[in-house]
């Protein structure tokens, strides 16, 4: 909708329009009110639009594409499957937790996407398991919105962290869901990028999990909070590597050479993630998402 808006007043296709690190639109779109149907994007908040193109994600990134208005209503979620209700959840929490994490990360972003982060661990579970649980929507709702909000900062940019290049990527290329794709690559990112950033996660555990790490050295308190992610993700009985996806394991090597020689540029990775990437370490973390260890 925020893409048709947008070529309604500007000339040529969509693809004119997708370029992730410059404004191409020249006219503002026609105005736009966005209602949000699950708890998820956060796309009534941010100024981005996703493109499939191949068999590859894109995005549109405008000033243009924002909303005129958002309504954020729960009750339009509450009809919501529960497979799509956890799938939506792990994009809100991907969307906030790699914002936390990213090299340009501030206090303004931290606030905002540490209560988007506690919002999800702790009513996602009740979201899933009971849809009509109006608390627990408007809480995933807040917390989509959050996300959506975050990552439209430009010192966060979309976000440009591991974690959404990799799943952007596979989720076309093999038909994965995005916000399941989002729940099993969040945990492994994290845990490929704890060495560079291991403090951060430690406080981030600390702020988010509270009592349960009261007392543990800050590599415990962050694999605690990796932990807790993975836990969220089976008990809404969704996937946690990429060999529960039937992803064959011969096709990794090859995937992982493109993230490395390609597409983390498309995100600007070397700006924005916390560790430095190689071709040899990018293999590396395909591997372990696909054993899941």
């Amino acid at each position: 909708a925020k893409m048709m808006a947008l070529c309604l007043t500007n000339p040529g296709d969509a693809m004119t329009y997708v370029n992730p690190v410059e404004d191409k639109a020249r006219e503002p779109a026609k105005p736009k009110i966005l209602i949000p149907t699950t708890s998820g994007t956060g796309s009534e908040v941010s100024n981005y639009s996703v493109v499939i193109e191949g068999l590859y994600k894109t995005w549109a990134a405008s000033s243009n594409l924002l909303a005129d208005v958002a309504i954020v209503d729960p009750l339009m979620a509450i009809s919501c499957p529960p497979k799509q209700t956890a799938g939506s959840a792990m994009d809100a929490l991907s969307h906030n937790v790699e914002a936390l994490i990213c090299r340009e990360a501030n206090p303004i972003s931290d606030a905002q996407a540490l209560e988007g982060t506690r919002l999800v661990l702790r009513y996602a579970r009740r979201a899933y398991h009971a849809g009509d649980d109006l608390v627990a929507r408007w809480n995933m709702a807040a917390a989509a919105t959050l996300g959506g909000a975050v990552i439209t900062y430009p010192w966060i940019g979309g976000p440009a962290i591991l974690g959404h290049c990799v799943a952007e990527a596979m989720g076309p290329r093999w038909g994965v869901p995005h916000g399941i794709a989002c729940g099993v690559v969040l945990p492994h990112i994290l845990q490929f990028n704890m060495p560079a950033c291991v403090e951060k996660l430690a406080y981030v555990s600390k702020q988010v999990l509270e009592d349960e790490v009261y007392g543990l050295t800050r590599r415990e308190a962050a694999w605690a909070f990796i932990h807790a992610i993975k836990a969220l993700m089976e008990d809404m009985e969704l996937p946690t590597n990429l060999k529960q996806l039937n992803i064959r394991s011969d096709d990794l090597d090859g995937f992982g050479e493109y993230i490395f020689k390609e597409r983390q540029h498309t995100y600007a990775l070397p700006r924005f993630n916390p560790r430095k990437l190689t071709l040899e370490n990018t293999r590396q973390l395909m591997r372990l998402m696909y054993e899941g260890t």
